[in-house]
């Protein structure tokens, strides 16, 4: 500011000249202040002006003294200011945003104020102004501004699920997306809470993962959980929750995306049931492969034994048939038969598990007499000692609970030794059938695969007597497809113990 401003310079109540000792400290606090400061006389010409001022124009304070602002500014920009100075000087105190070439290059925006400048006896003789140059702020606005509208087009516009939350539960604000997911209108989730879309089962831990947010365990959390939609359907989602805390570390709400999964977790069971499903099959595959070597490898063994023995008997009658007695003809007419027999029931046992392994045979379950199914067993084997049953009924294909019963009597007899026994028992809501036998037993490293397709022991008689191991397979697909079980036991007195336990 000049120490001499023009005759008449205001006070610091803008009316009449200051005193002396105020013209100083004002001096100095006109020259502090960042705003830029100016008085102009009724011609438009500047009388005083403040560092600040001076610098928009790139010139010393003295160098603006005297000039208008047409020798300042383009004419367009002159003559704008002198609209606006003309106001001021008719008494009107003015208010104005101007954007003005500025020394350091461009265009500044200033927000401007302009009251009159009257002398001691209240006359206008000039415009006095002060200008705050609000570029960066302005630009610092439009970023924020630019920020917020991007910010909300993100919101509104994303295609997954957003929701602002508030610590007690309630939804501040949820995009399009997720009351599209949701089924329900936005005003509708808002008047309500986050809770009340949330499945039951999942809320409990939803509620123990932002109880970690809010105690500073963890930054974010993500979870898959459902919803329920408001059709009553329900929808998988992921959620991705954070929670937003103030300045001072407080928190303030829950930002939640939310992302429709249900379609990516039904593909993903599908692949996993065809990945199971594939496994499955190849394990069948797999043991297919394996009883099918396992089958070609015993069956040549056993058809082989007894091929042999017809063919053996065969050539001897063929060659020999005029020199042999009418009892070696016999003898070997005899064993012929037995061996067909023998070839016979392997073929058998073969075809009949087969069929129970494809399903090709279904039981026909009905009320059964266990007693008639034991006499069935008596007059084939009339050495074996068997209990009387009663009136014990089991639900059962009588033809098969006679054939399963046989067939444990006919493994006693080839396996064991006498005495075998048959009993039959209540137990469980069941019924009990125990067919046991005084032979060697099973040796224990045999009994988990005693049940399995053509596999057989090598212990004492069992080395003695053929078979391909199918009769008990057989015997446990029957008992399986009415609907009970079977297991061994030893006895311990020696000898072993087949039971089966079939339902009421």
């Amino acid at each position: 500011m000049n120490a001499d401003p023009a005759p008449g310079a205001a006070s610091d109540d803008g009316r009449g000249p200051a005193p002396a000792g105020d013209r100083q400290w004002l001096s100095g606090l006109f020259e502090e202040i960042e705003d830029c400061l100016y008085l102009k006389d009724r011609d438009g010409r500047y009388v005083d002006a403040n560092a600040a001022a001076a610098r928009v124009f790139g010139c010393a304070e003295v160098e603006l003294l005297g000039l208008t602002d047409s020798d300042l500014f383009p004419a367009s920009v002159a003559d704008a200011i002198r609209v606006a100075d003309r106001r001021v000087l008719a008494g009107e105190a003015v208010r104005l945003r101007e954007e003005l070439p500025h020394a350091v290059g461009g265009t500044h925006l200033f927000l401007t104020r302009k009251l009159p400048w009257v002398d001691g006896d209240g006359q206008v003789v000039g415009v006095a102004g002060i200008s705050t140059d609000v570029t960066d702020t302005a630009r610092t606005q439009r970023e924020l501004s630019d920020s917020v509208q991007r910010l909300r087009t993100l919101f509104e516009e994303a295609p997954i699920g957003k929701a602002v939350i508030g610590l007690d539960g309630a939804w501040l604000q949820v995009n399009p997306a997720l009351a599209r997911l949701t089924g329900y209108p936005a005003d509708d989730l808002i008047a309500g809470r986050a809770a009340d879309v949330v499945h039951p089962d999942d809320a409990v831990v939803d509620l123990a993962h932002q109880r970690e947010l809010l105690e500073q365990r963890r930054r974010t959390y993500e979870i898959d959980k459902r919803y329920i939609r408001a059709d009553g359907n329900i929808v998988w989602v992921n959620e991705t929750v954070t929670l937003v805390r103030d300045d001072d570390g407080s928190p303030r709400y829950f930002i939640h995306q939310i992302r429709d999964i249900t379609e990516q977790l039904a593909a993903r069971d599908q692949l996993e049931l065809a990945l199971a499903t594939s496994e499955q099959a190849n394990a069948e595959l797999r043991r297919a492969d394996e009883i099918r070597d396992h089958l070609l490898s015993v069956t040549s063994h056993e058809l082989r034994t007894p091929l042999t023995t017809v063919r053996g008997y065969a050539q001897m009658l063929s060659e020999r048939y005029d020199d042999m007695t009418d009892e070696d003809r016999r003898v070997a007419l005899i064993s012929i038969d037995r061996q067909a027999r023998r070839l016979d029931l392997i073929i058998v046992d073969l075809l009949t598990l087969s069929e129970l392994r494809a399903g090709a045979l279904q039981p026909r379950l009905e009320e059964v007499n266990v007693a008639s199914a034991f006499r069935r067993v008596a007059n084939r084997y009339p050495e074996v000692e068997i209990a009387d049953a009663g009136d014990l009924a089991v639900r059962a294909d009588p033809e098969w609970l006679s054939e399963m019963v046989l067939r444990l009597v006919d493994n006693a007899e080839r396996h064991g030794a006498l005495p075998v026994t048959v009993t039959a028992h209540r137990a469980d809501g069941g019924c009990e059938i125990r067919v046991e036998d005084a032979g060697p037993g099973v040796p224990a490293e045999f009994v988990p695969r005693l049940f399995e397709d053509f596999t057989q022991s090598d212990s004492g008689l069992r080395r003695r007597t053929s078979g391909v191991g199918a009769g008990l397979a057989v015997v446990a697909e029957m008992v399986s497809a009415m609907g009970g079980d079977i297991s061994y036991a030893p006895r311990p007195e020696g000898g072993a113990r087949f039971i089966v336990r079939l339902p009421n």
